[in-house]
Order: C-alpha cells, then sequence, then structure tokens
C-alpha cells in the first residue's frame, strides 16, 4: 500500500536512468509537501482513479532511453 501522495502517481519515469532517478527524488519531496500542505487545510484529496473528472493525479515523465527529453504541450 502507498501513501497518499505516492497514490497519487499516474506516471513516473524510468527510475534505471541516472538523470531521471535524482530528478524524481527532488519532485517527490515536493509532491509530499503539497500534499501535506493540502491535508492540513483540510482540503480533501480524491484520486483520478475514483473520480476521473475532479479526481487528482500526478503523470511525471523524463528522460527516454534514447535520452530524448519529454515534451510538453
Amino acid at each position: 500500500m502507498h501513501c497518499m501522495a505516492c497514490s497519487l502517481n499516474r506516471t513516473i519515469p524510468d527510475l534505471s536512468i541516472t538523470e531521471n532517478y535524482d530528478h524524481w527524488r527532488k519532485v517527490a519531496i515536493a509532491k509530499r509537501r503539497l500534499v501535506a500542505q493540502l491535508v492540513s487545510l483540510g482540503l480533501q484529496l480524491v484520486l483520478k482513479s475514483v473520480d476521473e473528472v475532479c479526481g487528482l493525479a500526478f503523470d511525471f515523465v523524463g528522460i527516454d532511453l534514447e535520452g530524448k527529453s519529454p515534451t510538453t504541450g
């Protein structure tokens, strides 16, 4: 079973790539702080898997095996 912060992960980068692992560690720490702050404010966190429309999920991507950085848009 995952903690609340980790249960919000829908996609994580390939952690076998060192650069992704380093970035992921920083993002995971920030995400845990965010979740703790939201909970302390009394806000309800609903998983996207529970409520597709209003739920929360994180999709974190990183460099792929070919060395290509992710694109956003």
